[in-house]
């Protein structure tokens, strides 16, 4: 997995270097891990651990829902509002660019959402 976020941010950065990115992380990052995507430029926002998130959103019955592990996607609302940004973009950690995502931007800066069904 890694290997594929520093991928991904690599390609976003062949043709973008200017945009933000900030990745949120529900566990302990390896130094050079950290270093890499610090050195790309990338805002690491130290979260608690996954677990914990859940059973503090849902304290009965967390240990269930905790399995499922793609509520990650949904659980990081309340940081991204506290940035007031104009525009966000999520991807996940394998999502590579081949072209500038600044054309994302420009593209649908009027409208209020746009997205993409899960693919599978």
């Amino acid at each position: 997995m890694f290997t594929q976020l520093v991928s991904s941010v690599d390609s976003l950065r062949a043709h973008n270097k200017e945009v933000g990115i900030i990745l949120f992380a529900y566990s302990e990052l390896p130094p050079e891990l950290t270093y890499s995507l610090e050195m790309m430029g990338v805002r690491i926002w130290s979260l608690p651990s996954y677990e914990t998130k859940i059973s503090q959103l849902c304290p009965n019955g967390w240990q269930f829902i905790s399995q499922y592990p793609l509520l990650h996607k949904f659980l990081n609302f309340t940081e991204i509002s506290s940035l007031n940004p104009d525009q966000v973009l999520l991807l996940d950690c394998d999502t590579y660019f081949q072209g500038d995502v600044g054309k994302l931007f420009d593209t649908y800066s009027g409208a209020d959402l746009v997205a993409r069904e899960e693919v599978g």
